[in-house]
């Protein structure tokens, strides 16, 4: 057999596809998320805010997809570190001379608990609860052309969030490093820069989405953050630090956290 696919490089492209997702993601906001900062004509804030979601519902529909896809993939990567036979479907193709790309591989199915068992990796249960949801909807944008979920704008940055943190295992402010040029900054320009677009897009989060209902879901929080502060861990220029009680706050920008797994 000829053409096996490398685990490192598996789990490289499950990473890219969600700094592309972000990249595209700001692309797609950051001239509406402005526009929100001027007063509304014709229309109240809230309509504005649904009419401008409403235009997106392709991108982030389309979004589910391609966190699925990066969910598959970093999945299938840590099962082929492994071996990249056991991702056969069929085990008897390991001998024939063919390309691993033309062989059936294992079902998409409970992929979580077949590399979590190969591995030996216990996945946090946000994970787990993510893969199993985004596989049900991307199935229905795959093969019904969209998802009837009440709840895909939730479910999109809930999902995002997530796989960021278990796939990526960089912070938002990292991240934010490959939406820009580099050329002729400085390690300062280049830290200064990426600070200013992971405001800018906790911003949007924020002005988009249910963000304080998404954190308490996914961190299992008793209560919605109380109130949001600048980080003294990143020193961050927006409030990017949500403070949900004394012992427990999370920043979407450097990762930080207290009192929260």
């Amino acid at each position: 057999m000829n053409e096996l696919p490398d685990h490192n490089e598996m789990l490289l492209s499950a990473q890219r596809n969600l700094s592309f997702l972000l990249k595209t993601f700001y692309l797609h906001f950051s001239q509406d998320w402005e526009l929100t900062k001027t007063p509304a004509i014709d229309e109240t804030d809230e309509q504005r805010i649904k009419r401008l979601l409403f235009e997106k519902e392709i991108f982030l529909q389309t979004g589910l997809v391609i966190l699925f896809n990066s969910a598959e993939i970093y999945l299938k990567s840590i099962i082929a570190e492994k071996s990249v036979f056991l991702l056969l479907k069929d085990l008897k193709d390991s001998y024939k001379k063919h390309s691993f790309f033309d062989c059936l591989t294992i079902d998409a199915a409970d992929l979580n608990n077949v590399a979590s068992s190969i591995s030996g990796v216990t996945f946090p249960q946000r994970f787990n609860d993510t893969y199993v949801a985004l596989r049900k909807e991307r199935n229905k944008v795959i093969h019904l052309g969209k998802s009837n979920s009440k709840a895909v704008i939730k479910d999109f940055l809930s999902a995002f969030l997530t796989l960021q943190e278990e796939i990526n295992k960089v912070s938002l402010l990292k991240l934010s490093e490959g939406l820009f040029s580099h050329d002729g900054l400085e390690i300062e320009g280049i830290l200064a820069s990426a600070q200013g677009y992971s405001n800018n897009i906790i911003d949007i989060y924020k002005t988009f989405f249910p963000l304080d209902e998404i954190l308490k879901e996914i961190y299992k929080l008793d209560s919605k953050p109380k109130m949001w502060i600048q980080c003294s861990s990143c020193h961050s220029t927006s409030s990017t630090l949500a403070v949900i009680s004394k012992a427990k706050a999370v920043c979407l920008a450097c990762g930080y956290k207290k009192g929260v797994m």
